[in-house]
């Protein structure tokens, strides 16, 4: 799967939203952010500044409006990815929940449940 970089910044920022809902920046949830950054074709320090910057000028409904053009393949995998980045810290907060649900509703992402999310990750290695 290609990502346009447009593409890249919708993922990084509904990531982005996704992570500080819980109101904390967790160690483990950075990681695995920069890590699925990287799969999408953000590779290089550099190149992950840029894009971080990036989100700040993309509005969350431009990200969304993106994603929700994405074909199905990477709409799968932008719901995953959400998914499992919700649960890398070990837990659930019920804010990180309803932002996987709205950011899902607004793009047209598949449902799938959190233990879906994970299996799909896990397989992508």
């Amino acid at each position: 799967m290609e990502f346009s970089r447009n593409e890249q910044i919708a993922i990084a920022k509904v990531g982005k939203i996704l992570v500080l809902a819980d109101g904390r920046l967790d160690e483990n949830e950075m990681a695995g952010y920069d890590l699925e950054l990287s799969r999408i074709g953000v590779s290089t320090a550099d190149d992950l500044e840029k894009v971080l910057a990036l989100t700040e000028d993309m509005e969350p409904a431009a990200a969304c409006s993106v994603i929700s053009k994405m074909d199905e393949e990477k709409k799968t995998y932008v719901s995953a990815f959400l998914g499992t980045l919700m649960v890398i810290d070990e837990s659930i907060d019920k804010r990180e929940l309803a932002v996987w649900g709205v950011v899902g509703q607004l793009c047209g992402l598949p449902s799938m449940t959190v233990g879906e999310a994970v299996k799909y990750m896990e397989n992508l290695k």
